[in-house]
């Protein structure tokens, strides 16, 4: 009885380029975004103080969000600076 070949699958590490046009590739930009944001607001129990619902903390909240977002954006436009052109 053979067993089926392995394929490759993504390196544990890093982010992989999507492929098959721009909708896959805008959709794996805007899902990066979000889920740096996403992840960034666990700040609200690291720091309850800081990060209030008071217009102050909205405002630090919305500083650290954008900074946890541009993170895994950049490291896809880095791994797929554009989407493949269908010829």
């Amino acid at each position: 009885m053979s067993t089926p070949p392995v394929t490759p699958t993504a390196p544990a590490s890093g982010v992989q380029a999507p492929s098959g046009g721009w909708r896959p590739w805008l959709h794996s930009l805007i899902a990066a975004g979000i889920g740096g944001a996403v992840t960034s607001l666990g700040a609200i129990l690291v720091s309850p103080a800081s990060f209030s619902f008071t217009v102050s903390g909205m405002e630090h909240l919305g500083v650290v969000a954008l900074a946890g977002a541009i993170i895994p954006v950049l490291a896809l436009l880095k791994q797929s600076p554009l989407p493949p052109t269908q010829a």
